[in-house]
């Protein structure tokens, strides 16, 4: 019953209440729902003469070789969507999923812990 008026408070709060960042990436890792996108930008180097020694190895003998490197760098930046903001409702469907299952469990595990009892004691007026 405590768990359901929880439930319920975290439902019906404030949406300009934003939901903390912590809590945030709990609903979106446990809902599947976590981005892994990126997005790749071109940067390119000012420096157009830029080179890099490469140290090559024929025979034994270790040679210096000048390289000249490419004038673009790729970098990898996290894609914001707009998936990505939870709401407290969101929040609330999550609480309510976790509660669930722990119920289901916890029924489970006591019928199983209850039939096991039961089973291993002998019942009075029955002859083995």
């Amino acid at each position: 019953m405590i768990v359901t008026i929880l439930n319920l408070s975290i439902f019906y709060k404030s949406d300009q209440r934003q939901v903390p960042s912590c809590i945030s990436n709990i609903v979106l890792l446990l809902s599947c729902r976590r981005s892994t996108r990126t997005k790749i930008q071109d940067i390119t180097i000012a420096n157009d003469d830029v080179q890099d020694i490469v140290l090559k190895k024929e025979k034994g003998n270790l040679e210096k070789d000048s390289v000249k490197l490419q004038p673009e760098k790729k970098w990898a930046t996290p894609d914001a969507d707009d998936d990505d903001n939870v709401t407290w409702q969101d929040v609330s469907r999550l609480f309510d999923k976790v509660f669930g299952l722990l119920a289901c469990v916890w029924l489970m595990v006591s019928a199983a812990a209850f039939f096991g009892m039961v089973s291993t004691q002998s019942v009075p007026g029955v002859e083995e």
